[in-house]
């Protein structure tokens, strides 16, 4: 990579995903990780990466009004050791362990990539819950 692409993954490591300053921590399970989380007792090899969750208001899921979605942009490192590598990320079978709501337990949900502009840059991945 080049001077900015490598400045821009720092920042966004050593600063924005910084659990002390804006970042939680969240559990990032690879599809191909998943195999046994059906069975008892549930395995699969999660690791635990920093993101910045932004918890946005919920939207009605496929326009009908009655089924209320909560919705989630999860903001992670685009590396392989310290988040997500976007050459890794499997929007089909990814998983990432969270809280909908801080203060709440944790659930598994699927990630998939952002709608919009911008899903990564040299620095983050933007996904969405």
């Amino acid at each position: 990579m080049g001077l900015l692409e490598d400045q821009i993954e720092d920042d966004a490591i050593m600063s924005f995903l910084d659990v002390d300053g804006f970042a939680e921590t969240v559990v990032y399970v690879p599809g191909s990780q998943l195999a046994n989380y059906n069975a008892t007792p549930r395995t699969y090899a999660g690791r635990s990466i920093s993101a910045v969750v932004r918890r946005m208001v919920p939207e009605a899921a496929f326009g009908i009004r009655q089924d209320v979605q909560p919705r989630l942009l999860v903001i992670v490192a685009n590396s392989a050791t310290l988040g997500i590598s976007s050459s890794e990320l499997d929007t089909g079978g990814d998983k990432l362990i969270l809280p909908y709501r801080i203060g709440e337990a944790a659930s598994m949900h699927p990630v998939k990539q952002q709608k919009g502009s911008e899903t990564n840059d040299p620095g983050c991945l933007y996904l969405e819950i």
